[in-house]
């Protein structure tokens, strides 16, 4: 595309060729840029040998901070994206039913919160694949102060007696026969 376009202003010769050259070269590498923003390649699935799981565990602080994890008790309609995160945050018992919330730091470099869900660490075979997703992303400071959408603020790797439930109650039905499992939608009451 560039040699195209180098050819065409050397026929042309306009006095300020250079910089429009120059200026073309630009904007083809921020398209580039722009379609790599994020690191995590668009069709990447996460396999089953990516996860140690062995290294579950309910409490997700014991993985450490800025460690990569996957979150895995959800469904694999998931992104990669948001299941994939830097561990920021634990919120301990603050979530709905009781459990911690997690923020994690995604490759695109925004934050996800998570309640109800647990954390593994990725395979030894493949944790330089996983770091190469975040290598536009600066590493968090354990002083920075999170929020959750712009209210619920705390400073620290593990907080303690915080509730992002905001009061709310919630709650769901589940139904289960022979051939499934479902579930209705999670209902907040108060």
């Amino acid at each position: 595309m560039v040699m195209r376009e180098l050819s065409l202003l050397n026929a042309i010769q306009p006095p300020n060729a250079h910089r429009i050259c120059y200026r073309l070269v630009f904007l083809s590498f921020e398209i580039q840029n722009f379609k790599n923003k994020y690191m995590i390649p668009k069709n990447f699935k996460i396999e089953h040998e990516h996860i140690d799981f062995e290294s579950f565990t309910m409490d997700s602080e014991k993985h450490g901070f800025n460690t990569i994890v996957i979150a895995t008790t959800c469904s694999n309609s998931y992104s990669p994206l948001l299941r994939i995160g830097r561990l920021v945050q634990v919120r301990k018992d603050s979530g709905c039913f009781g459990t911690d919330t997690i923020l994690i730091r995604m490759a695109n470099g925004k934050l996800q919160s998570w309640e109800n869900v647990t954390f593994c660490t990725v395979s030894e075979d493949y944790k330089k694949l996983y770091e190469s997703f975040f290598k536009k992303v600066e590493i968090d400071e354990p002083d920075i102060e999170y929020s959750i959408c712009n209210k619920l603020n705390a400073i620290g790797f593990v907080v303690n007696g915080m509730d992002c439930t905001e009061g709310k109650t919630h709650s769901f039905d589940m139904c289960i026969s022979k051939d499934k499992v479902s579930f209705s939608e999670v209902r907040t009451d108060g």
